[in-house]
């Protein structure tokens, strides 16, 4: 039975170490993740909105919107 690859969310402002996560976790994971990044709020509502994800690992500082409060948003 093949296994379900798991949907992992980064979000960050720093677009070069979200680059830097999906090529490392891509290579880490050998295929079982599939890996999307966010470079701010707005984005990671649009990826939240189109996939059910599994994992969601966001940046605490943030412009706009830090990360506590996009988690506080994700709750309502």
């Amino acid at each position: 039975m093949p296994h379900k690859r798991k949907k992992i969310l980064f979000v960050d402002d720093d677009v070069t170490l979200l680059e830097v996560l999906r090529h490392l976790m891509g290579k880490l994971a050998g295929g079982a993740w599939e890996i999307f990044t966010a470079a701010d709020v707005s984005q990671a509502l649009g990826v939240l909105q189109e996939r059910r994800l599994d994992l969601v690992v966001v940046d605490l500082h943030m412009p706009v919107v830090d990360g506590l409060q996009f988690l506080n948003l994700l709750q309502r």
